[in-house]
């Protein structure tokens, strides 16, 4: 009897080591399901931020802004315009004068002050010299003349202190011979062909007086 108990207990515990072995697969099976879980790289794709590096735009100048569109009318034109400096012209003023006389050889004059006065003796006579750098009036003033001409005439279409004069220009000077008695003058402007010179010689031609003796 005690054998017969003891074959009908085996079945028994044979089931259920059969069953702790099934339940000891699955928990493996499901720790290595796990393990492949954790140890397989994340197929989502990670977003790395990126700093962003603003664009810097440079601002339009005014004359970019102001640029007027090819619509001729007048809604189109810009409504602010650039104010462009202008020169302002205004006339030179008119330069300051002086009043030259010589007691000694009866003549005076006007000049302008910019110029400076210089008188010499010369072997012909005395040489008044009206300094400037741009180009110098002289006068010479003898007995007898300060430079040769053979062609010396002289005419009544131009005349200084009232008096004929002979003229002899070339394109840098001009000459001017003008006679009072024994009394020989000689105007020589240096103008150099610069129109202001030349008007300055005209003017001071017009100024020049002769003292009567």
């Amino acid at each position: 009897m005690a054998s017969s108990r003891t074959d009908l207990d085996r079945p028994a515990s044979t089931t259920s080591y059969l069953i702790l072995t099934i339940i000891l697969v699955i928990l493996s099976l499901a720790g290595l399901y796990l393990l492949f879980r954790l140890k397989k790289p994340d197929s989502t794709p990670v977003v790395v931020e990126q700093s962003v590096v603003p664009t810097i735009v440079p601002e339009p100048t005014i004359e970019e802004i102001i640029t007027p569109t090819s619509v001729s009318t007048e809604s189109a034109n810009p409504s602010i315009v650039p104010t462009v400096p202008t020169a302002k012209t205004s006339a030179s003023p008119t330069p300051a004068t002086l009043n030259y006389t010589s007691d000694t050889d009866k003549f005076s004059v006007v000049y302008q002050s910019l110029r400076k006065l210089y008188q010499d003796t010369e072997a012909s006579g005395n040489r008044y010299t009206f300094y400037l750098t741009s180009g110098n009036i002289a006068v010479h003033v003898g007995t007898q003349w300060s430079w040769i001409n053979p062609n010396r005439q002289f005419s009544s279409d131009f005349l200084v202190s009232g008096l004929p004069t002979f003229v002899y220009g070339i394109s840098t000077q001009r000459i001017v011979d003008v006679e009072a008695g024994q009394t020989k003058y000689t105007i020589q402007c240096v103008h150099n062909a610069r129109q202001p010179l030349i008007e300055e010689c005209d003017q001071f031609l017009k100024d020049f007086k002769i003292q009567s003796p």
